[in-house]
C-alpha cells in the first residue's frame, strides 16, 4: 500500500432511503457490494457498484444479473424522469443548495405530490419549495419520499392540505446540508392532541429523546397554549416525538393554508442540554456535526439498496502521484 492511502470500510441495511457515508476522509474510490442480491441472484439488479473519481456524474461500473449470469457494465445509475442518483460526494460545510428545478404540478394534499424532473433526488432527502401556487409552502424545507416516475412526495404530513393544487409553476431546490450545529430549530408540521402531545416537523428533527425544546407558536397555527412552553422530547421516529404536556384540550394545530399567506410558522426550538452530550451548559450550541462522505441512491439497481438488502462497502483516498 502506498504512503498516504487510506482505507476505509462498514455495511449497513438499506431501508429505501439514500444512505450517506460519513467517511474520515474524502475519497477517491469506491465499491459498494449488495450481498443480498448476490447471494439471490435476482434479475435485473445490481450487486456490485464502482465509483473511481473522474467518473461523469452518477455514472458506475455495475455488475448485476441479466438471464441468469452475471454481466457487467458501464452506466449511468441515476438517468431519466424519477430516476435517482448513485454516488454524490458529500461535504456538509458546503451551504449550496442545487440548482432549481421546474414544478410542473403539487396536489392538494396533507403529503403534497410535486411532478417535475427529479433525476437528482432520493427518498430522504431535503427539499425548498419556491414560487409554486402553493404560497404557504414556499420557502420552506421539507423531507420528502416516494421519489420516482418524476414525483416526489413531502414525507412527514402537515395538519391540513394547503388549500388548492399547485400548478406548472414555481421550483424546487435540493437542500444538500442540515445546520452544521446540533440541535436544530424545526419548523412544526402538526401537533396533536393527546395526553402526550406527538410533535411531526416538516424536516425529520433530528432530536435524541431527553433533550428539552421550546415552543413558539402563533396564532396562524391555532395550539396558541403551547406558545412558550419548555417541555422533554421523546423520541418516536425520524420525524416525531413526544413532549411531557397534555395537549388533549388545547386549541387543535392548523397548518397555515395558502388563503392564510403570508402567515407565521410554529417552531420547536431546542434550549438547554441534550442528556446525551457530558455537562456543559454550551455543549449544544457547539456541537458541531460536520463530515464529509458520499450519498448513495436507494433501489434495485442503486448502490443503497431496496429495504432489507444487507450492503458492503469499502472506499479509499489515494496517494496521488
Amino acid at each position: 500500500m502506498s504512503y498516504g492511502t487510506i482505507i476505509q470500510s462498514g455495511s449497513f441495511t438499506a431501508t429505501g432511503n439514500a444512505q450517506t457515508l460519513q467517511l474520515r476522509s474524502d475519497v477517491d474510490w469506491i465499491q459498494v457490494y449488495n450481498y443480498t442480491i448476490a447471494v439471490a441472484g435476482i434479475a435485473a439488479a445490481g450487486y456490485k457498484y464502482t465509483w473511481l473519481r473522474g467518473f461523469p456524474t452518477n455514472e458506475a461500473l455495475i455488475e448485476g444479473w441479466v438471464g441468469g449470469v452475471t454481466a457487467l457494465n458501464v452506466a449511468s445509475v441515476g438517468v431519466g424522469a424519477g430516476a435517482i442518483p448513485g454516488f454524490t460526494l458529500v461535504d456538509s460545510s458546503v451551504l449550496t443548495p442545487a440548482a432549481p428545478i421546474a414544478v410542473a404540478a403539487g396536489t392538494n394534499a396533507v403529503q403534497p405530490v410535486y411532478t417535475a424532473v427529479v433525476a437528482t433526488l432520493s427518498n430522504g432527502d431535503i427539499v425548498r419549495i419556491q414560487n409554486t401556487a402553493h404560497t404557504n409552502l414556499n420557502g420552506l424545507d421539507f423531507t420528502i419520499d416516494a421519489v420516482g416516475g418524476g414525483t416526489f412526495r413531502l414525507a412527514n404530513a402537515i395538519s391540513q392540505a394547503p388549500g388548492a393544487v399547485a400548478g406548472a409553476a414555481g421550483t424546487f431546490r435540493r437542500i444538500p446540508y442540515n445546520p452544521l450545529y446540533y440541535p436544530r430549530a424545526r419548523v412544526i408540521a402538526n401537533i396533536t392532541q393527546a395526553a402526550a402531545g406527538v410533535v411531526t416537523t416538516l424536516v425529520d428533527h433530528g432530536y435524541t429523546t431527553g433533550q428539552s425544546i421550546r415552543f413558539t407558536v402563533p396564532a396562524d397555527c391555532g395550539m396558541i397554549e403551547l406558545d412558550g412552553v419548555q417541555a422533554t422530547v421523546t423520541v418516536v421516529n425520524a420525524s416525531s416525538f413526544s413532549i411531557n404536556v397534555d395537549t388533549t384540550a388545547f386549541t387543535a394545530c392548523t397548518f397555515p393554508l395558502i388563503a392564510a399567506y403570508p402567515a407565521q410558522f410554529a417552531i420547536a426550538k431546542p434550549v438547554g442540554e441534550d442528556s446525551v452530550v457530558a455537562p456543559n451548559v454550551l455543549a449544544d450550541a457547539t456541537l458541531n456535526t460536520g463530515y464529509i462522505g458520499v450519498q448513495l441512491g436507494a433501489g434495485v439497481y442503486s448502490p443503497a439498496g431496496a429495504v432489507g438488502d444487507v450492503i458492503y462497502w469499502v472506499a479509499g483516498k489515494s496517494e496521488n502521484l
